[in-house]
């Protein structure tokens, strides 16, 4: 897929972030928005800080148990075990993302949480999207009786703006 960044409303803040980039599908162009955490570490750079401190946990411990202190060797052994859980539940969910892409009148939405993904497509002349105006609460995308909740990866200041450009597309779109 080629991406080239594109603006669809000459009214909008130059100082603003766009949200949007426009992708090339085998069916066309498409508009599309990947919200996903940011400042998040990969997976891959969670096992390598990982394995730094586990190997020094892990070299502590045999000291310790060198030196015939049994009960400090445990006490890191167990340490060591509460690292590799709290591991598993960063890394879990370090690649969790919203994606949403509207192409030829639908809005297809993509969520995956925790190696759960989700595909909903919705109408696009049907689509009805509400935000909070404050900016408080996530965006609501509906269409019919289906509603989705997006926008949990932005920060709060950012789900207006993402509301409006979503908007914005569908409106031109349709």
């Amino acid at each position: 897929m080629e991406s080239r960044p594109v603006m669809l409303a000459a009214e909008l803040d130059d100082q603003m972030v766009r949200l949007f980039d426009t992708v090339q599908t085998s069916d066309g162009p498409a508009l599309q928005w990947t919200l996903r955490r940011s400042k998040v570490l990969t997976p891959r750079q969670v096992m390598g800080r990982f394995a730094a401190a586990s190997s020094a946990t892990a070299a502590l411990a045999l000291v310790f148990w060198g030196r015939g202190d049994s009960t400090a060797a445990v006490f890191l052994l167990l340490c060591l075990a509460a690292e590799v859980s709290a591991v598993f539940a960063y890394a879990r969910h370090a690649c969790d993302r919203d994606t949403e892409t509207l192409l030829n009148g639908r809005l297809f939405v993509e969520q995956h949480c925790g190696g759960k993904a989700e595909r909903t497509e919705l109408y696009a002349p049907f689509v009805r999207i509400e935000a909070d105006p404050m900016g408080d609460g996530l965006v609501s995308v509906s269409e019919r009786d289906v509603t989705l909740q997006l926008g949990r990866h932005l920060a709060p200041e950012q789900r207006p703006r993402f509301a409006f450009e979503l908007r914005r597309a569908l409106m031109t779109m349709s």
